[in-house]
Order: structure tokens, then sequence, then C-alpha cells
């Protein structure tokens, strides 16, 4: 972690509540099976106009919101080439999404 800090300047947590309690974009990537109890550790805790970005395969928009009780998400799925940069993202968006949130999550899957 203190290599994060020093390289990145960024904060990290080691506890996933504390850590979503002040960002304004969460990030979801777990493995499918994880993803609930994860859900369920974060769920309450996140700000009401934060936008959640899930890159979780198979989690629906509609069970993540239903989880999180939070209505603010973009569902992505990268595909595999995408580790070779060989690579195309589809996402979409719920419809409580801003246009600036839906501008970000873009921005932030052509990171990838």
């Amino acid at each position: 972690m203190e290599e994060l800090v020093e390289d990145y300047g960024v904060q990290p947590f080691t506890n996933n509540a504390a850590a979503v309690k002040a960002a304004d974009v969460v990030v979801l990537s777990v493995k499918p099976q994880r993803l609930e109890k994860v859900l369920a550790g974060i769920a309450g805790e996140i700000k009401p106009d934060a936008l959640v970005l899930s890159i979780v395969a198979g989690a629906p928009i509609k069970m993540i919101a239903g989880l999180l009780n939070h209505c603010i998400v973009v569902r992505s799925m990268p595909n595999t080439p995408a580790m070779i940069e060989q690579r195309i993202t589809v996402w979409t968006a719920a419809g409580e999404v801003s246009e600036q949130q839906r501008e970000l999550a873009a921005e932030i899957l052509r990171a990838f």
C-alpha cells in the first residue's frame, strides 16, 4: 500500500465500507460469486450521488441497484482480448445516471 501512496498519491483502504464513503465513483471489480457479499458490505455507505461502475460478469444493473439500494449504476463488460490491447467494452447505464456521469464512465472505461 505504501507504494500506491508514493507512486500514485492514492488513499488505499483495507475496508470496503470505509473506501466508498467519500468516493464519487465506486468501481465493482470482483468475481461474480463474491459480489453479493461485497455489495452487502457497502450497502448504505455509498454517497447518494456517487456513480457505481460495475465490470462484474453476469451482474445486471437491477440486481446491483437493488442490493445497494443505489440507482446510479453503470454496467460494463470488457472482452477478454482487452488484456492484449485488442478490445471492446460494451456498457449501459441506468436511467438515473446523469450525462456527466455517463461521460465519466466512458472516460474510465477507455483507460482500460
